[in-house]
């Protein structure tokens, strides 16, 4: 959805500035269905939050977490596709002219970015990395502190930990509450139809919020803006509605039919996601460079133009899961066999 998202606005030109024909009650909703991908990203912060702090929480709880194992599975799944995508990013800015710096890459290879450095390369979304770097590190801090077994790597998991938190002080803290919301909601199993109807609810009173105080929407209604809560506010609604959400689906399994078929064909895209996720907006960069402009009419034409624009972003994660992603069960277990040669015993803990 990020990727269809981004395609409209590297497509079309903003709402105001389409021509008057074009701006209809059916252009509208696509408009707005496709106006930012900030909610989707709190969706992926939630479900992280979730999945990698539920499972640190859980193994704590059987005294079986390992901070090798728990460091080597996210460091292979962030860096495998994350250094070639970075690569990619930098032939993109090669062609287009985009101001590339060093010390920008090594940021972001650091997840740095938001907080000491920018985006590489004009890759916007790589923002949401610096998030999860660095909860990574957090959360799996407080796992070895939970599990000591060693009083003398208290200092590292204290200074890890320490750090971690410093840096994410430095961004936003309603990004930082949905991470923190998908770990609760982790610890907690609901079929109450109740708890889901209040989550929806949530979501879509966080959704409208948010829309409502969108760059976008702000000239339109000065007024209410003032009125609305904050926009730290709104995220945290819609964490909150998340949250509730997915604890009561994780308690539940799909027997429709339908819910199975559409499970099925998920699973695929979901594995190539990351790598959609890091490499699209390059490609995006690199279409316009070829064909500059943006369409000022919803026509045939310009949204088939718009569909390719997908089709060549897939094409290029597909290519980049094929070679890189798609290896990190691999590396991961490369990495473990060249720690065994070293050590029999968990280095840390």
């Amino acid at each position: 959805m990020v990727v269809a998202i981004h395609a409209r606005g590297n497509n079309w030109v903003d709402w105001g500035s389409l021509s008057e024909h074009s701006r209809s009650v059916v252009t509208l909703v696509f408009f707005l269905a496709t106006r930012s991908g900030t909610e989707w990203v709190l969706v992926f912060f939630v479900l992280s939050g979730f999945l990698i702090g539920g499972q640190v929480i859980r193994k704590c709880k059987q005294s079986s977490f390992s901070i090798t194992t728990f460091a080597v599975d996210r460091v292979a799944r962030i860096y495998v596709p994350l250094l070639p995508a970075l690569a990619w990013t930098a032939i993109v800015g090669l062609i287009t002219g985009s101001n590339l710096k060093f010390s920008t890459f090594l940021g972001n290879v650091l997840g740095l970015q938001g907080s000491l450095t920018g985006n590489f390369g004009n890759n916007h979304p790589l923002w949401s990395l610096g998030y999860e770097i660095w909860f990574y590190v957090v959360i799996g801090a407080f796992g070895g502190l939970m599990t000591l077994r060693r009083p003398t790597s208290s200092f590292a998991y204290f200074v890890g930990f320490s750090l971690a938190l410093g840096i994410l002080s430095t961004l936003r803290s309603d990004f930082l509450f949905c991470l923190l919301v998908g770990v609760a909601s982790s610890q907690r199993r609901s079929h109450s139809i109740r708890e889901l109807a209040l989550g929806v609810f949530l979501v879509g009173v966080g959704y409208l919020l948010i829309q409502v105080q969108s760059e976008t929407q702000a000239s339109v209604l000065p007024l209410w803006l003032s009125m609305l809560p904050r926009p730290e506010v709104a995220t945290a609604i819609f964490g909150a509605g998340l949250g509730l959400t997915i604890s009561f689906i994780a308690s539940s399994r799909p027997q429709c039919p339908i819910l199975l078929r559409v499970e099925q064909v998920g699973r695929p895209l979901a594995r190539s996601s990351y790598s959609l996720y890091l490499t699209h907006y390059p490609a995006l960069s690199l279409v316009e460079y070829v064909f500059p402009g943006r369409f000022e009419e919803v026509s045939l034409y310009s949204f088939v133009f718009y569909l390719l624009k997908i089709l060549f972003c897939l094409g290029v994660s597909s290519v980049m899961y094929f070679f890189f992603e798609s290896r990190t069960e691999k590396i991961k277990s490369l990495m473990f066999r060249s720690l065994n040669r070293f050590t029999t015993v968990d280095p840390i803990n």
